[in-house]
């Protein structure tokens, strides 16, 4: 039986069902055009219920992974986490609460469509028809549009679980080594380096390089030292120029500032041939001076960063390497 044939079949069973002579002689009139409409626009209004169907169990996961991230947050605020690697365990935490909700708006935008859709359908029979008849018609585009926008969704909370999931496995691995390094012995608190001179912190300085396998040519600044306080070498012959700027805990916590930056710039490469330009301070640079700094390669490292390489034995090649690939 052709399609055209079924048409005529469930045309003729329509007009001798209908109770009305009228009602039956306008159905006569229905074409198999009309049959197709009314079918596709049926099929749009169920395939939007399937999809809101199915973003439901999705939804629960979205809402508990939210509820996850701030009972974290919350957690990390209370103090109770007293990891060497907190700090970074709240931003990851905050990160990720904030690309959910992201994607929890974005999908709830996409629902209230499919709703709409199906309003429309069950209020609005007939405007498929007329959109047809006027070349207007969507031919499944809103709906299909809908699925890939919902598809997406589901992509994008596989990508946030699995990025999450690889952050915290490295977050982890490295608090094993901090905490390695603090029973170690050789770690020194930013309390011991606060009460520091200059000259101690300056040579104190050289030996975080020394111990991360650069050879020393000057170990503290002097008269005439043009900004340079320590001067090293890699293997590779990388030149690194550090000046160093340190406060007691009596002092302002904003020790450089962007003439700092502005008078370092002029000597570290022109008078110290600096492959690694590096200011380094047990307290906090301006906001300018971070962004003077920022145009000009020259590597700034504060009190937070130098926690990481004192108290935790992070590497200082893992602050200036990104510098120097970006140089290369």
């Amino acid at each position: 039986m052709t399609v055209h044939s079924h048409s005529e079949m469930t045309g003729r069973l329509i007009r001798e069902a209908a109770p009305d002579p009228l009602i039956a002689a306008v159905l006569g009139e229905i074409t198999w055009n009309d049959h197709a409409d009314a079918l596709l626009w049926m099929a749009e209004g169920r395939l939007a219920a399937r999809l809101a169907d199915d973003w439901t169990s999705h939804q629960a996961d979205v809402d508990a992974d939210i509820a996850n991230c701030q009972e974290n947050l919350q957690s990390l605020l209370r103090g109770r986490n007293q990891e060497t690697v907190r700090r970074d365990r709240f931003y990851e935490e905050s990160a990720r609460e904030d690309a959910l909700n992201l994607l929890q708006r974005e999908a709830q935008a996409a629902l209230k469509q499919c709703e709409a859709l199906q309003d429309t359908i069950a209020h609005d029979f007939g405007r498929r028809t007329r959109d047809r008849v006027l070349g207007t018609a969507s031919s499944g585009d809103t709906v299909t549009k809908l699925d890939s926008r919902l598809g997406a969704e589901r992509m994008k909370l596989v990508q946030i679980r699995d990025e999450y999931e690889r952050t915290m496995s490295a977050l982890s691995e490295r608090e094993s080594r901090n905490q390695a390094f603090i029973a170690s012995g050789n770690a020194t608190a930013m309390e011991t380096i606060k009460g520091f001179g200059h000259r101690r912190f300056e040579l104190f300085v050289a030996s975080l390089l020394e111990r991360d396998g650069y050879t020393i040519e000057r170990r503290h600044g002097g008269p005439g030292d043009e900004g340079a306080d320590v001067i090293a070498t890699d293997k590779l012959g990388a030149r690194v120029v550090v000046q160093c700027k340190h406060t007691s805990a009596s002092m302002a916590k904003n020790v450089i500032g962007a003439d700092d930056v502005h008078k370092f710039n002029g000597t570290a490469r022109p008078e110290h041939r600096a492959t690694l330009a590096v200011m380094m301070t047990n307290g906090w640079a301006t906001d300018r001076a971070r962004t003077f700094a920022g145009r000009h390669d020259i590597i700034i490292i504060e009190s937070s960063a130098l926690q990481r390489l004192a108290e935790y034995g992070e590497s200082i090649r893992e602050r200036i390497a990104p510098i120097r690939e970006n140089a290369s």
